[in-house]
């Protein structure tokens, strides 16, 4: 008898019993009118993580009038009917601009119609509208506009989910492949179906100003939403330290279990803390926000930038391995590092940072090119607190 291949299947028929899902195909016309009786929720705070650009928009109308079919849309349907879009919401929001009914997510108020470009088969396409508020742009013709509501597109409706994480994961898995987000964006998309409120925190503690000031992170890095995702690491590293989540191995080198793909990692731990209604908030942020200052006051915009000993400087790009160790190595010894004289505490914390990057059989060993967050993270774990303790 093969156990392995038993609990396999026992798995799988496990989780084919969360997703249960319908086909069938829905005119443009019927989506239209779904989303004016608000039975399906667009989540119009994705907006501003979906970056289809005017061109994008542009060939996805070309694509209905020219009849060439669109990937299928996936739903799934909430426990009061609405209906959840997890994958898709490009397409219908671009639709729906178009025909001049989106909405955003404040006060309920309508996002700009969408005006076309003119492109390679249809350049006639160029500033067309749905409807011309002021009379003189080129509309759709009324049999143009009939065949685009009659236009249908394929939609797989997932039932309701017994397992409420299911939801998640479905999420996740369509909108990684080929996305144009990044796996914070992702994550954000995430936190905001399951928990608004959490993704309003860790955006604001993003926006410290002492973590902002030392971040100096480029456009692209902002636009990715690469400072929340510094945030979830800080908040994720605490928790595992807190609940002991890594055990010895060999050599006291460590191992956090779970841990072999990070961004999985820090999603799965981001989705628990959203889900804990007894995780405290306030603590965390002001163990983060004196955590951020401490750092700040001492080295500024060079606090995770590495330094160069024959130069005595620090210069270069922004190390994600030093900001996994300062931050936790400062937070794990924060009531010790407030009560040193500012002064002193500014003098210190560079001093550990620079023997730190001096460190070459531990510290660069343990985190350098081709060093994986396997080994990396349980390492920080292990060396930060104790490197970063002001009375080492």
């Amino acid at each position: 008898m093969n156990t392995q291949s038993d609990d396999l299947q026992n798995q799988i028929d496990k989780f084919r019993k969360d997703i249960r899902s319908e086909s069938y195909p829905m005119s443009i016309g019927e989506l239209i009118n779904l989303y004016k009786d608000r039975e399906i929720d667009l989540h119009p705070e994705f907006q501003r993580f979906f970056r289809w650009t005017h061109l994008q928009k542009t060939r996805l109308i070309e694509s209905i009038l020219l009849g060439i079919p669109l990937p299928a849309i996936f739903l799934v349907q909430q426990n009061d009917g609405v209906l959840d879009v997890v994958d898709g919401l490009q397409r219908l929001s671009t639709i729906f601009q178009f025909v001049g009914i989106l909405k955003s997510n404040e006060k309920d108020s309508r996002i700009e119609p969408l005006s076309l470009l003119g492109t390679r088969y249809l350049p006639a396409l160029e500033g067309v509208c749905w409807e011309s508020k002021s009379g003189t742009a080129p509309e759709l013709l009324q049999s143009q506009k009939l065949h685009f509501k009659r236009s249908k597109i394929n939609l797989i409706i997932i039932e309701r989910l017994s397992d409420p994480d299911a939801k998640y994961e479905l999420f996740q898995r369509l909108n990684t492949g080929g996305s144009t987000l990044s796996n914070q964006e992702l994550r954000n998309c995430m936190l905001l179906m399951i928990n608004p409120g959490a993704y309003t925190w860790m955006r604001d503690l993003a926006s410290d100003p002492s973590f902002e000031s030392i971040l100096g992170l480029s456009n692209r890095q902002a636009k990715e939403q690469y400072d929340v995702e510094l945030v979830v690491r800080f908040i994720v590293m605490n928790k595992i330290a807190d609940n002991s989540e890594y055990e010895i191995k060999d050599n006291n080198k460590y191992k956090i279990p779970g841990l072999r793909d990070l961004g999985e990692y820090l999603t799965d731990h981001m989705i628990k803390i959203a889900n804990d209604s007894t995780y405290d908030r306030g603590a965390t942020s002001l163990q983060f926000r004196s955590t951020m200052m401490i750092i700040n006051q001492a080295l500024g915009d060079e606090a995770f930038v590495p330094y160069k000993e024959d130069k005595d400087t620090f210069s270069g790009g922004f190390s994600v391995a030093a900001f996994e160790a300062i931050t936790h190595g400062v937070s794990s010894n924060l009531s010790t590092w407030k009560k040193i004289p500012k002064e002193d505490q500014q003098r210190l914390l560079k001093e550990k940072v620079v023997e730190m990057w001096k460190d070459k059989n531990r510290w660069r060993k343990s985190t350098g090119t081709g060093i994986n967050a396997e080994t990396r993270l349980p390492f920080i774990l292990s060396y930060a607190p104790d490197h970063y303790s002001p009375n080492k």
